[in-house]
């Protein structure tokens, strides 16, 4: 999601996520901030081949990361009449897009900010999604509850990362699939890689995405700052630019993403059949 915290100590981090989220969800009364993701663009194009509602369509660059993270290019994924969970589900744009485009029998979003939750539960409708408050280190769900887990953008913020990925394993029904997507230094991203290694699931497939979400962000840029500048009061939009991304020229996390020193990877693990 939004990363200024992840420069925090991992204790206070979280504790800012859902502060953020809570405090976000008392400024856009009119629930305009749906997606708080940094956003993707396709190899070669600015725009992916997925015929969006008139009323989706600002947040195309947001909307192409979910459909990219969502829907491996293999075809290895098919969410018809599956039970599926988003952890980390923040403002529920994502989710409501992979229920009405995708079609899951069921999604349900999970997160642990209760603001978020109560605006995702107003702001989204459609009949086959559902919302949680709840932690992604301890998923409030019986054993082998879904057939698909999706993570976006989400799981830096978390304490203790190697808890949330062996529930990811626990709540997946054999043959499931986990969805993963987010970015780490340089650095943080070989320990990263380390922990998704050591889930008991069979990894399918790996992608450096790190050129499409930087071309993804720049191009959102301008929505992005203009949905600040309508939601956010003018002493606090520095810093909503900040938490957001907003491209202010050299050092900036653009740049960051085209020097390697962030990496972002988009993921496919699957759950061995019984």
């Amino acid at each position: 999601m939004l990363g200024t915290w992840r420069r925090l100590p991992k204790g206070l981090r979280y504790k800012a996520a859902i502060a953020w989220y809570d405090f976000l969800t008392r400024l856009d009364r009119k629930g305009e901030v749906v997606f708080l993701n940094h956003g993707f663009a396709p190899d070669g194009a600015d725009r992916m081949d997925i015929g969006l509602l008139p009323e989706d369509e600002a947040e195309r660059y947001a909307i192409q990361l979910y459909h990219h993270a969502a829907s491996p290019a293999d075809g290895s994924v098919d969410w018809a009449g599956k039970d599926a969970l988003e952890a980390g589900c923040g403002r529920g744009g994502g989710a409501s897009y992979v229920a009405r485009y995708l079609k899951p029998r069921s999604l349900v979003g999970l997160d642990i900010a209760g603001k978020a939750i109560e605006h995702c539960r107003r702001r989204h409708t459609a009949p086959n999604l559902s919302f949680r408050q709840g932690d992604a280190q301890a998923l409030p769900f019986p054993d082998e509850s879904f057939d698909i887990v999706l993570n976006v953008e989400s799981s830096g913020s978390y304490p203790d990362k190697a808890a949330f990925f062996a529930e990811v394993a626990r709540v997946l029904r054999p043959g499931g699939h986990f969805l993963f997507a987010d970015y780490r230094r340089l650095d943080a991203m070989r320990k990263l890689r380390r922990q998704l290694a050591a889930m008991p699931l069979t990894p399918v497939s790996e992608q450096d995405i790190s050129d499409n979400v930087r071309r993804g962000l720049l191009l959102d840029d301008a929505h992005k700052r203009a949905l600040i500048d309508r939601t956010v009061p003018w002493p606090l939009r520095g810093l909503a630019r900040q938490f957001a991304f907003i491209s202010r020229g050299e050092g900036d996390e653009a740049h960051a993403l085209a020097s390697g020193d962030r990496v972002y990877i988009s993921c496919v693990f699957a759950k061995p059949a019984a």
